[in-house]
């Protein structure tokens, strides 16, 4: 346990003293591109104030709210105005996100130490000086060195992004790989004194594994079509925000629908027959998503609304006979874990679905305006598209199209995934 809560605390305690020295091979990289001298000092001043000003109100906040409560609150705080540093635009909005970046870096040095000493073993206190003075050790020499090679070789916002992004990537990653060791551990060795909250076991048996995947590849498509619909709606018909939000009605009112007619089906059923029920489900949602493809302009906006309901209804049969899938062939002392797992993957799926649509997004519009408008209209383009008209609102709608169409091919991709691992 001792060395768990190292693990958890001193990251954040590396991270805060590394940012005292990080920018020491980066200001004037920072002066030439904001044009600003003057006011360069004040970067690394800022989150110093910020730091030594809060360090006893963070420590003070922790009898408050609980030690780890402020910690988490400490990191929130660190890393998203450490994002919000890669994306300043001027040295004034630099400045006043590292006094914010500082505050959370007071909780993240006062706390590690707090939490150490106060919730150690005795016979393991010998070592937390050492553990304290090596990680200061560490923050020091790889700050500068960190700093100066992001700047050279990359940009100096990466100082602050990677941070926020890739860091926190990295740590899931391998709190993922904790969570599956141990897990894995427990239900070996331990079973019979601890209940794993995410037990191994489960994926051990074909029939619930096969529920978990189309959960996962079916939730991508569906919530790429809540993000995405509303804005075809907007761009290809003209409709105002209200009615493209009341577009998805008949997508979420058959989801419900689907829900009930497999709940009915199935209330007695057998694993065979939720198998073939989310089969079923899967591939309406394929057929929906392959007649989707071929919508074009508004003229097609009521076969786009009855091809959400066939989308809609496969989502809610999948998604009930998923459900009562575990009620059949998981044991009841690991129903709680599996259910969490179920809608944990579903969200999981439709996660990588939003990120697809902005991708798409990405890729065929802010990439193409460029190439569209003029310097000043890209500038300005705030996605209202009322004031082109002619050539330019059409190529713009057409940069729209692209994505659209890429999204749902995605998506389609997505659906064929979720039926076939339904046979596995």
């Amino acid at each position: 346990r001792f060395w768990l809560i190292c693990f958890g605390v001193c990251p954040g305690l590396l991270l805060s003293i590394m940012d005292s020295s990080v920018l020491a091979a980066s200001l004037y990289r920072i002066g030439v591109d904001f044009q600003e001298h003057s006011l360069i000092n004040w970067v690394v001043l800022a989150y110093n104030l910020g730091y030594i000003g809060f360090i006893v109100s963070s420590t003070a906040l922790s009898d408050v709210i609980g030690q780890r409560y402020a910690l988490l609150f400490s990191y929130s705080l660190f890393l998203t105005f450490s994002a919000a540093c890669g994306f300043a635009q001027d040295v004034d909005q630099l400045i006043l996100f590292r006094a914010f970046q500082g505050v959370g870096g007071s909780g993240l040095y006062a706390l590690p130490i707090l939490i150490l000493t106060q919730n150690s073993p005795p016979r393991m206190r010998q070592y937390i000086g050492s553990i304290i003075g090596v990680t200061i050790a560490a923050a020091g020499v790889f700050g500068p060195v960190i700093g100066g090679l992001l700047t050279q070789y990359l940009d100096w916002r990466w100082i602050f992004l990677i941070k926020s992004f890739i860091l926190p990537l990295i740590l899931g990653l391998i709190c993922w790989i904790t969570l599956f060791l141990w897990s894995n551990l427990v239900d070996k060795r331990l079973s019979q004194n601890i209940v794993s909250i995410f037990p191994m076991t489960l994926f051990r048996n074909r029939r619930y594994t096969r529920t978990v995947l189309p959960a996962l590849f079916a939730g991508c498509p569906y919530l790429l079509l809540i993000y995405s619909i509303p804005m075809r709606m907007q761009v290809f018909s003209g409709k105002s925000p209200l009615v493209a939000g009341l577009s998805l009605l008949p997508m979420l009112g058959t989801v419900a629908l689907g829900s009930i007619i497999s709940g009915k089906l199935n209330a007695s059923a057998t694993h065979l027959d939720l198998t073939s029920t989310m089969r079923v489900g899967t591939m309406l949602m394929v057929c929906g998503f392959s007649w989707l493809s071929a919508v074009q302009g508004s003229k097609d906006d009521a076969t786009t609304l009855g091809l959400l309901t066939l989308v809609g209804l496969g989502f809610g049969l999948c998604t009930s006979a998923a459900t009562n899938m575990i009620s059949v062939e998981v044991p009841i002392r690991h129903r709680a874990s599996a259910h969490g797992i179920l809608a944990q993957a579903r969200i999981l799926g439709g996660s990588f679905g939003i990120a697809i649509s902005t991708a798409c997004l990405h890729h065929f519009v802010i990439n193409r305006l460029a190439d569209i408008l003029t310097a000043d209209e890209f500038a300005s383009f705030d996605g209202d598209m009322t004031n082109f008209t002619g050539d330019t609102l059409e190529a713009i709608r057409s940069a729209f199209i692209k994505a659209f169409d890429l999204g749902i091919e995605l998506a389609m991709a997505g659906c064929w995934i979720a039926y076939f691992s339904t046979f596995y």
